[in-house]
């Protein structure tokens, strides 16, 4: 992307004014945190396609609304209040994502296991909502965690029913981190002819647990849901029986009116 003004004298595209110009950068400015947790003023104006000054300006003004907020010891800028509270919102109000809530407490009422509700996020897996076990002993993920993609079931649900492209990107990023990825990749095989995943120990001693992926009409991946417990709770045939439970509700978000089109 580049920071290409009109030339003087000609018309602006229709539709572009400096206004939405400005929210557009401003826009591509906010996209580098969807794949990074902070970085400086070079980084934002170099993914955005951005001269610095521009950048700045539009940073600072960012700053100002609390969309993002600036550390002074290591001037990297991160998202800020606003963003948060605007996500939180999202997350209680929007219908899909009431839906969503409703659904993972219906699981942890029939489980009585910590349900959640994971999305791919970048090259990691991002927690959209969890439900908490009642049991004193449980899975304490919080809403707004970021994991691996290629450990714990939820992750290896969503890897194995990306589109072969996006998968094919994690694939990449994952070889840099010296990831077995043709391991990974077989794992995967039986992911997708099962339609579930399962874990025990895999990403953190004493925790087990089992996903499946929530599909659209077109089978594409929108999401996974996930129970987690204790290994000694959350035992190979516990997980398994579970499988049948998370996949008529994994069906019945597949069919909401939401993801229809």
């Amino acid at each position: 992307m580049s920071d290409v003004e009109t030339p003087p004298g000609e018309p602006k595209p229709r539709g572009e004014t400096q206004a939405n110009q400005s929210v557009a950068k401003a826009f591509r400015i906010l996209d580098y945190f969807r794949i990074h947790p902070e970085g400086r003023l070079s980084d934002l104006a170099e993914y955005a396609g951005l001269g610095a000054s521009t950048a700045l300006r539009l940073i600072l003004s960012l700053e100002r609304g609390g969309a993002l907020v600036r550390d002074r010891e290591t001037r990297e800028y991160s998202i800020g209040p606003w963003l948060f509270e605007l996500a939180a919102t999202t997350v209680r109000h929007h219908p899909y994502t009431r839906y969503v809530h409703q659904i993972l407490v219906e699981l942890r009422e029939t489980t009585g296991e910590t349900g959640s509700y994971w999305l791919v996020d970048g090259h990691e897996r991002l927690c959209i909502d969890r439900v908490l076990s009642r049991h004193a002993l449980s899975s304490t993920v919080e809403i707004g965690a970021r994991l691996p993609l290629h450990v714990g079931a939820a992750g290896r649900a969503l890897v194995a029913f990306l589109s072969e492209e996006k998968r094919a990107e994690v694939f990449e990023a994952l070889r840099a981190e010296s990831v077995d990825v043709e391991a990974l990749a077989a794992s995967l095989d039986n992911v997708r002819s099962d339609g579930f995943a399962s874990s025990s120990e895999e990403r953190e001693k004493g925790l087990a647990s089992v996903a499946v992926p929530v599909l659209d009409r077109r089978d594409a991946l929108v999401g996974v849901l996930s129970l987690s417990a204790p290994v000694s709770r959350l035992t190979a045939s516990r997980r398994r029986a579970a499988v049948d439970v998370l996949k008529e509700a994994a069906n019945r978000l597949s069919g909401y009116r939401v993801l229809e089109s």
